[in-house]
């Protein structure tokens, strides 16, 4: 494998790894800044009536994905060499060419049919995040695998918006054994199922867990979270469903 080809997927793990930074947090940022809060907080994944804290290491804290902190001014950049290359996930492998594109998904367990918008980096490095205007549209990041190509696939979406519910509010009352659909260009549609869901604190966000490689196709579906902070204008939490192609 030539020093190039290693040079490319550490960026492509470096900018997953902003992705948990800034998809997280602008979701939450929407009840700040368009002083909307859903009184009732978002479901909880089933297993986590409490957030699953200490099941695996922290980022590295010398990583762009330290904490949520990072992002709350604006998003952080995401440069070659500014993180922890060894990292699982920044090992994890570039979207396959020969891979169709999706164009949308669908969580029918929850009631969720969405296109799904195409996002990558910004110009300034920055990862981009849904517009205000697509509060209930999910997001595949490009820079992850497509979806049908090995390795886990990103795909991310707004908990709330400025006149209610986002996307995926509802994405915690998913369970173990639902489905989630991700249709191509083309028309083929791959069925992924849900084999864990989970609840992370932002500052213990398992980065190599969530974004390591694996050996086929995969799913990780991500929102926000757990209670809201009115101090820090954010969710404390972010919710994960891990899910596999069948």
């Amino acid at each position: 494998m030539t020093q190039q080809t290693h040079a490319h997927r550490r960026t492509i793990g470096l900018a997953v790894c902003v992705l948990l930074v800034v998809a997280g947090i602008v979701a939450c940022l929407w009840a700040v800044k368009h002083r909307y809060q859903e009184s009732a907080t978002p479901p909880a994944p089933s297993s986590a009536a409490s957030p699953a804290a200490g099941s695996t290491s922290p980022p590295d804290s010398t990583g762009p994905s330290a904490g949520p902190s990072a992002a709350t001014e604006g998003f952080p950049p995401s440069r070659s060499g500014s993180g922890p290359a060894g990292s699982p996930a920044a090992k994890t492998p570039a979207a396959k060419t020969t891979v169709a594109k999706p164009v949308s998904v669908q969580l029918p367990s929850i009631g969720v049919s969405s296109e799904l918008l195409h996002l990558g980096l910004q110009k300034d490095g920055t990862v981009a995040v849904p517009s205000f205007a697509d509060v209930m549209k999910a997001a595949w990041f490009t820079g992850s695998p497509a979806p049908g190509a090995d390795g886990p696939a990103v795909i991310e979406g707004h908990v709330t918006g400025p006149k209610g519910p986002g996307v995926f509010y509802k994405l915690g009352s998913i369970r173990v054994g639902d489905d989630v659909r991700v249709t191509q260009a083309g028309g083929r549609t791959l069925t992924f199922r849900v084999y864990k869901t989970e609840r992370y604190p932002k500052n213990q966000f398992p980065t190599g867990v969530v974004y390591g490689n694996t050996p086929g196709p995969e799913l990780r579906v991500i929102t926000c979270g757990g209670t809201f902070d009115a101090s820090t204008g954010h969710f404390r939490d972010n919710t994960v469903v891990y899910a596999r192609l069948v």
